[in-house]
């Protein structure tokens, strides 16, 4: 495991493009946003910029679908030569990017919460679930590239999943109008659990 996580975390600092652009993919999101809902008392223009932060926070996550198919090959590779379980790689990989996210949801979490005026009793739970929001949403697109056979095929399936999760969130159809054999999406849906 640390093996994996040393190579994890040394391949992830010698980007350094990469890591500049998610901080300052980050910041622009945060002040853009913001300053959008700056200072918004209406608590239904809140819900939407809270839709409007989800969406960012999974759509931000999409770029995880390239570089996970980039090292496909590598990965299995070393599975393949009995490197390493495949458990081991998959932890060392999450434990390597926990940083970069939680710098992300620092970022773009405090821009938003404190431009847009929302209470300060109630960071510690926004910051939880947006940390949380961009985990599983990094997670599943790295499941959906796990058992797609191209790049373009998991862009197709993540976005159709984002699509499926924007109509069942809560905010473009109501809770009470979702019909009853589609309510169970409503409740596995990370966006509706931020927007409640």
């Amino acid at each position: 495991f640390m093996l994996n996580l040393q190579r994890h975390l040394r391949v992830l600092s010698k980007d350094i493009a990469f890591l500049r652009q998610r901080v300052g993919q980050a910041v622009i999101q945060g002040v853009m946003l913001g300053t959008i809902f700056y200072q918004e008392d209406s608590p239904a223009l809140k819900i939407s910029m809270l839709f409007v932060f989800v969406a960012l926070l999974s759509m931000g996550n999409l770029y995880i679908i390239d570089a996970v198919s980039a090292r496909r090959a590598i990965f299995y590779k070393h599975r393949d030569a009995a490197l390493f379980p495949t458990i081991c790689y998959t932890a060392a990989e999450f434990c390597s990017e926990l940083p970069l996210v939680l710098l992300e949801c620092i970022l773009i979490g405090c821009l938003c919460f404190f431009l847009i005026g929302f209470t300060t009793e109630t960071f510690a739970q926004f910051f939880f679930c947006i940390l949380l929001t961009s985990l599983s949403f990094l997670q599943l697109f790295k499941a959906i590239v796990a058992n797609m056979p191209t790049a373009s095929a998991s862009q197709g399936i993540a976005i159709g999943f984002m699509a499926i999760t924007f109509c069942f969130s809560g905010f473009l159809i109501a809770e009470k109008n979702i019909p009853d054999y589609f309510i169970w999406i409503y409740w596995i849906t990370p966006y509706s659990w931020l927007i409640r």
